[in-house]
């Protein structure tokens, strides 16, 4: 489950460092936020893996490169078959790179990060101490890649859970935590354009798949 600091549905803030599944404790600082979103586990789960669905939602990265490393058989069971329209390309083990927006309707002002996904498993909340009776969970993280100096002075992992809310919707808690020297000088000189793009891809995320749901429901 998401840390207890993290509310539900918080607008993105920044806050002491988390614990993520890599790095643990420890690290500079952290970005986090959360919403209740009114669709399926395995629509909202499988929009995220699939990111051929990004250029429709995510002003934030609107541009995902799968580099390799995806195989169908680590995909968790919530997306076994993933919902008709979702083709999920994020699995334990992928490479990636993402396009990242800094600022709204800007697209120059953009960076481009190599991550791996360092995480991607199923659980049910009640085993780890949260609220509901076997409410299932998807637990999705990326790491930036080892490897190059600039890895040594600045890592981060992102975290993003995904609780069925027992009532057919999805709780979505998501952190990032910024570890290494240039950490600090990331928050100062980036740290508020993170928040917006924290908040598109959390209120894209949270659109497309209400409405896709809506969609696929039966009139």
């Amino acid at each position: 489950m998401p840390p207890s600091s993290i509310p539900p549905e918080q607008r993105p803030t920044i806050a002491s460092a988390l614990p993520t599944p890599t790095y643990a404790a420890g690290g500079s600082w952290s970005i986090t936020c959360s919403a209740r979103i009114r669709a399926s586990l395995a629509v909202v789960v499988g929009a995220t893996l699939d990111t051929s669905t990004y250029p429709a939602w995510n002003a934030f990265c609107p541009s995902a490169t799968v580099d390799g490393g995806f195989s169908s058989a680590k995909l968790p069971a919530a997306v076994c078959p993933p919902p008709p329209g979702l083709d999920p390309k994020l699995a334990a083990g992928t490479l990636l790179t993402l396009d990242a927006h800094l600022g709204p309707g800007d697209a120059s002002s953009r960076n481009q990060t190599a991550l791996c996904v360092s995480c991607l498993e199923q659980f049910t909340a009640d085993e780890e101490g949260g609220a509901g009776s076997g409410r299932v969970g998807v637990r999705l993280a990326w790491r930036t890649r080892d490897g190059g100096l600039m890895n040594r002075v600045l890592r981060a992992e992102r975290v993003q859970e995904f609780v069925e809310d027992g009532d057919g919707g999805v709780e979505y808690a998501c952190w990032e935590t910024f570890h290494g020297l240039l950490a600090p000088v990331v928050k100062m000189m980036v740290g508020t354009s993170l928040l917006w793009g924290f908040g598109a891809w959390m209120d894209g995320l949270k659109e497309y798949t209400e409405k896709f749901a809506s969609n696929a429901a039966p009139p």
